[in-house]
């Protein structure tokens, strides 16, 4: 059987029209003379990022202007509340359902700015009376370098252009309606060879998601963000460079028992192979340097593994829930060991949380790195896996 690889390239709007797109327009940095609000939104004190509210109902839109990165917003826990995010322009994003007045339609992000914040323009959990917008327009500078976690979740365009510039595109950032109630029937979308990384349902739920059909699809920089085969044995693409294949559906990730992985790959991206409960062997790239969150988490049947030499970190819950996992190799080259997430280290984050009581840890380095943190072998809230230290690859598989 012939392995059908898609290889997006820059430029190219797969959807509606086939469009071709083969450079951007830097955006534009006058602020603007009018304004309805005016946000403060810079991350730390050495940035400078403003956030402009301009126009009229039922047509605002939403513009940012500065130098250095803006902060992250969250989402609002309680589903009842009268937004779902706690950007100051929330006010200003949602259609009420009884008249059908539509707020925030545009969004220019302009050059200088550095990244796109965690729920910038998030449109989930909203109150039952509302909905999330359709934007008309959505410009991002080339200056941009990260688009944040739900970013857009909920409230993306009809036209999704990535800039060149861009490097990472973090989880769910523009993540299609679940309902079908603002379900967008042609979505295109750009993704040039800047991006490095595609972390987890980036665009999943869009139409030009769904409308992937190839074994294997490539984005980006090499990023495999789709498998939609059906064998046992994943033999990777050779110039794969980052893995995530999270939203691959539950039956096919059960039958998976193997997964050969090119010596190109550098990233598995977060959740990228997040529940694939069936398997037993994995190879490894001899590349391979970052292990992001919850990279196998709920790896089930997965009993050992033996980290490259290359690796050098390791994120929060990467081997979560892995209840089967008896033994593991980290490399000396394996400078940092984390639970850090959302800001916050603690045992239910550490990257071995869930594992068995059995686990063992066999680290090269003959002491506790620095960058190891304090829960980096918990299995639970008060235990941890035995650590063996100064451990060879030839002792690791005699052990």
């Amino acid at each position: 059987m012939t392995t059908k690889i898609k290889q997006i390239v820059r430029g190219e709007i797969i959807g509606q029209g086939g469009i071709h797109m083969e450079h951007l327009i830097h955006a534009d940095t006058a602020t603007p003379s009018s304004y309805i609000a005016k946000y403060n939104i810079s991350k730390t004190a050495a940035d400078s990022v403003y956030a402009y509210v301009t126009g009229s109902a039922p047509n605002y839109e939403l513009h940012v202007f500065g130098t250095g990165k803006m902060k992250d917003f969250s989402e609002c826990s309680n589903i009842a509340s009268e937004y779902s995010f706690t950007a100051p322009w929330a006010k200003y994003v949602y259609v009420n359902h009884s008249t059908s007045n539509s707020y925030i339609k545009k969004v220019h992000i302009h050059d200088g700015v550095k990244n796109i914040g965690n729920c910038f323009l998030y449109g989930g959990n909203m109150k039952s009376s509302y909905k999330s917008t359709t934007l008309s327009s959505l410009i991002i500078s080339p200056s941009v370098r990260e688009i944040g976690t739900n970013a857009f979740c909920c409230n993306i365009p009809a036209s999704i252009v990535i800039p060149c510039g861009v490097r990472r595109i973090y989880n769910s950032a523009f993540v299609a309606a679940w309902d079908n109630d603002n379900k967008i029937t042609n979505c295109n979308v750009i993704i040039p060879d800047s991006v490095k990384i595609c972390d987890s349902s980036a665009f999943f739920n869009t139409t030009w998601w769904n409308n992937l059909t190839d074994e294997y699809v490539l984005v980006g920089d090499n990023c495999l963000i789709k498998y939609n085969g059906s064998s046992s044995v994943l033999q990777l693409p050779n110039n794969v460079k980052c893995i995530e294949l999270y939203n691959t559906p539950a039956s096919v990730k059960s039958a998976v028992t193997e997964i050969h992985m090119p010596n190109s790959v550098e990233t598995i991206a977060i959740s990228g192979f997040n529940g694939f409960d069936g398997i037993t062997g994995i190879d490894l790239s001899s590349s391979l340097k970052r292990i992001s969150r919850s990279a196998f988490r709920n790896c089930t049947s997965l009993e050992n593994i033996r980290l490259p030499q290359s690796v050098t970190s390791i994120e929060a819950m990467a081997f979560y829930c892995n209840t089967s996992l008896k033994k593991i190799f980290i490399p000396n080259s394996v400078e940092v060991i984390s639970s850090l997430l959302n800001g916050v280290k603690s045992s239910a984050t550490a990257p071995f949380y869930g594992c068995s009581p059995s686990l063992k840890i066999f680290c090269e380095a003959n002491a506790k790195p620095e960058g190891f943190d304090a829960y980096f072998n918990y299995i639970s809230d008060t235990n941890t896996a035995t650590v063996y230290w100064g451990v060879t690859e030839d002792m690791y598989e005699n052990a």
